[in-house]
């Protein structure tokens, strides 16, 4: 998900290339849903699977609360292309 966010920075404004993007991205992020990794939690916690979950739930709600805030600010100082790249980097990171 990390290398496809990455990729935006290099989408020349082509409406195909865009359309492209953003399955990618679709699919990608099928992979990242919370179901995904609830299960890991699960599996990985036997004794505090609770409070694992339940930490990896606050950590979903506060990126919903921080990253739109982040996102905004950087589209406007930077462009979506590069904003997205930042994102993917971060990812990665």
């Amino acid at each position: 998900m990390g290398l496809i966010l990455l990729s935006a920075y290099f989408c020349s404004g082509r409406i195909w290339e865009l359309y492209l993007f953003y399955v990618a991205l679709g699919v990608a992020g099928c992979g990242a849903a919370p179901v995904s990794y609830c299960g890991v939690i699960s599996h990985w916690f036997d004794r505090y699977r609770g409070l694992a979950l339940g930490f990896m739930m606050f950590g979903l709600g506060a990126g919903a609360l921080i990253m739109p805030s982040a996102a905004q600010c950087l589209i406007a100082r930077f462009g979506w292309r590069l904003a997205f790249g930042i994102f993917g980097a971060a990812i990665l990171g």
